[in-house]
């Protein structure tokens, strides 16, 4: 299921949700922000789900799978024909042939999008917000290669987020720019 908050703003964002998220949204918190995102004409806001993991451990390098599927492969492939779809249809949905494009993502979502980001030349900057490295090798050979801007965010009691944000100076050596901001007294 893909929601978009359209505008004529010629920018699109595009939202890549958690792992757990699609059937537990926290009072629709995505939808809030497309609305206040659209309504303040930032840009069209894109919220999408991608199938929940159903089982633990079928794959050996893999937490999570979906119907016997690689989960990992099929959250990047979601958020790739979401991508696909916001271009092929950017002039309908936000007025311009050639968008400004941003992702943004949440734990597994924040993966998602260093995965994919280097394959679009239209991303320039991506937010990871508690980003984890849950699409796994898809995160590590995409952020490698990503050339944008960076910025994440993480809970200063996520501590596996934090790693991941310390550590991305290392990973992402390609990036322009890495720009971590810990928030206090958040998990």
């Amino acid at each position: 299921p893909v929601s978009i908050y359209t505008t004529n703003s010629e920018t699109i964002i595009i939202n890549s949700p958690g792992a757990g998220e699609p059937n537990n949204d926290r009072k629709s918190r995505w939808d809030i922000l497309g609305e206040y995102i659209q309504q303040k004409g930032i840009g069209t806001f894109i919220k999408y789900d991608y199938p929940v993991p159903d089982a633990h451990w079928k794959f050996q390098t893999e937490p999570y799978s979906h119907k016997d599927a690689s989960w990992n492969q099929l959250v990047v492939e979601s958020l790739i024909r979401v991508i696909d779809h916001a271009l092929e249809n950017s002039l309908e949905i936000c007025g311009s042939a050639t968008p400004t494009l941003y992702l943004s993502g949440f734990s597994a979502g924040g993966s998602a999008c260093g995965a994919v980001a280097h394959l679009y030349p239209e991303i320039r900057q991506i937010l990871l917000l508690s980003a984890y490295d849950s699409v796994a090798d898809y995160f590590y050979a995409g952020i490698r290669e990503f050339t944008g801007e960076i910025y994440m965010a993480y809970g200063a009691d996520d501590t596996m987020a934090g790693f991941l944000a310390y550590g991305m100076r290392f990973m992402a050596e390609k990036a322009s720019m890495i720009h971590v901001q810990e928030i206090p007294d958040c998990d």
